[in-house]
């Protein structure tokens, strides 16, 4: 039962209006006032806002039940139950133009009303929760489409600055002093990784609007794994960090987005560099189980607590948030690559030792899904 609602009573004979008080709170609403005419109703309205209104159609007056529901409705959305001895047709069609939620015939039976009574609240609860998830939906859409205009909006002059940063690194235009030097170097780095930050935002961006598109082609899961190597192959040798493949030639061919892949590869490589340790090791195993490829990179890293591993895939999530924050990244890498993983119809898990390295795996359909 759903009681402690605050009901607004509107009946014109007293004794009635008393009674179906009486009545109510049996029942376990409350009831604060019952008044007599419509125009006390919408005055009571305005000033308690109830949770519902019990509404007599024929009341003394200027305004009937009817009228005075169709006022309340052009300020409140208030549910209103219509109370009457009549059902004539033409009470009726009035009736049916203020969408009232419950239409009861007097005399009233307690458990008829009872039944009315919940079944309203139960629908004004639904139709509330429905109106929440349209404004939630229609809040994320605003903010996706805001988040990838602005993206694109960043990305024309940041890759201006990377270009003429790159320019003066090859020094076509003279040479620099070694402050000068630096200070390009800074430039070139800072745009190379807040240029990899809005495209990770415009990734998800277009996740939640619906618009991301695979373009589905027989690849080498070989071949991008090599691909993915020589992207990140300098910050390896940078930490002299050793990376190995193993890779079953079975598993090697199979249906998937060759670009769409890499980007999940290095995004697990990349991290899998980034959180080891100097002279750490990295693992890419390929290998075919049943109708899937599974690829997976283990590292010898500093590995992730349990309590921390459930928070890898979920937004803007990061598990090094100690006051040094020893390493970056804005935490949408391994979101993006579930997503697109899931996107093919594999799945992405991680195995994870603290102190001891990880694992990152994924698994591919052979064959593409139709």
């Amino acid at each position: 039962m759903l009681t402690g609602k605050q009901i607004l009573v509107v009946e014109d004979e007293v004794i009635t209006g008393m009674d179906l008080k009486k009545r109510l709170k049996n029942l376990g609403y409350d009831v604060p006032v019952v008044v007599t005419s419509g125009k006390e109703a919408i005055e009571k309205v305005k000033e308690n806002n109830p949770d519902l209104v019990l509404m007599d159609i024929h009341l003394d007056g200027e305004m009937d039940g009817i009228e005075a529901a169709s006022k309340i409705h052009s300020f409140s959305d208030i549910p209103v139950i219509y109370l009457t001895a009549f059902s004539d047709n033409n009470t009726l069609e009035r009736a049916k133009i203020t969408e009232p939620y419950a239409y009861i015939i007097k005399p009233l039976k307690d458990r008829e009303l009872q039944i009315n009574l919940e079944i309203t609240f139960s629908k004004r609860k639904i139709e509330k929760m429905i109106l929440e998830n349209e404004a939630l939906i229609q809040a994320s859409k605003t903010k996706s489409e805001f988040m990838m205009a602005m993206s694109h909006e960043l990305l024309t002059p940041l890759n201006s600055i990377i270009g003429f940063s790159d320019l003066l690194k090859k020094k076509n235009f003279g040479e620099l002093n070694e402050i000068q030097e630096k200070y390009i170097d800074n430039i070139h780095i800072s745009g190379k990784n807040l240029l990899m930050i809005i495209n990770d935002i415009l990734d998800l961006s277009t996740f939640e609007a619906g618009k991301i598109h695979l373009s589905i082609k027989k690849m080498s899961i070989a071949d991008v794994i090599n691909e993915s190597i020589a992207i990140i192959k300098d910050i390896a040798i940078q930490k002299k960090i050793q990376i190995i493949t193993e890779i079953d030639p079975g598993s090697d061919l199979i249906d998937a987005d060759r670009n769409r892949i890499r980007q999940v590869l290095y995004n697990i490589l990349s991290n899998a560099i980034k959180f080891s340790k100097p002279q750490g090791i990295v693992t890419i195993t390929a290998r075919k189980e049943g109708e899937m490829a599974q690829i997976s990179v283990r590292d010898t890293g500093i590995g992730i607590k349990e309590e921390d591993i459930g928070r890898l895939f979920k937004e803007f999530e990061q598990i090094d948030k100690g006051a040094s924050r020893q390493f970056g990244g804005t935490g949408l890498g391994l979101v993006i690559s579930k997503k697109l993983i899931e996107l093919h119809g594999g799945r992405i898990w991680v195995k994870s030792k603290y102190g001891g390295g990880s694992t990152f795996s994924f698994t591919l359909p052979l064959t593409a899904i139709k």
